[in-house]
């Protein structure tokens, strides 16, 4: 905020009107969903640069909504970037460019995508903890294409013979 101070000579018996005015910057509202559903989505990282890639701050949020108030930005054009997606999200890395004028709303929406697949870990059956080199397959339900990730058997173990079934 900046202040300016002025005098006026005031003579006596008159009567004057001063009028103050306020400038107010903009604000600017970070979105993030789901780009499925529409619903919010929590515990996003956008980072905001200047147009000069200056950053200018990095904003999360814990409820799908982050907003950057007239405090922080003047005017001038801006660049949002996720860098940071919720947990099970692919980040909306794509940025976006807005320009901010005085007393100005901006919303900027940022749709994730749900990561899709298959994480399958091998654990130790007494221990519940991971263990390394462990082979898997995965076939179509038809038997005609597969997918394997190998790294060998953990030494100690054996090869359980009956595959689990699991329907995506």
């Amino acid at each position: 905020m900046s202040m300016k101070t002025e005098f006026t000579k005031v003579d006596y018996g008159q009567t004057y009107t001063l009028t103050f005015q306020n400038r107010k910057n903009s604000n600017v509202q970070f979105v993030k969903i789901d780009e499925h559903t529409g619903l919010p989505l929590k515990n996003a990282e956008i980072k905001l640069y200047k147009q000069s890639d200056e950053l200018v701050g990095t904003i999360t949020d814990s409820s799908g909504v982050a907003i950057v108030d007239d405090v922080t930005l003047a005017d001038g054009w801006y660049k949002a970037v996720e860098s940071k997606a919720p947990d099970g999200y692919a980040p909306d890395t794509t940025p976006q460019d807005f320009q901010l004028i005085g007393n100005q709303f901006v919303k900027l929406v940022f749709e994730d995508k749900k990561l899709q697949g298959i994480t399958v870990q091998k654990l130790d059956s007494a221990t519940k903890l991971p263990l390394g080199n462990v082979r898997f397959e995965f076939w179509s339900a038809n038997g005609t294409s597969s997918t394997s990730v190998s790294s060998g058997t953990p030494a100690g173990y054996v090869v359980g013979h009956t595959p689990p079934t699991i329907t995506v």
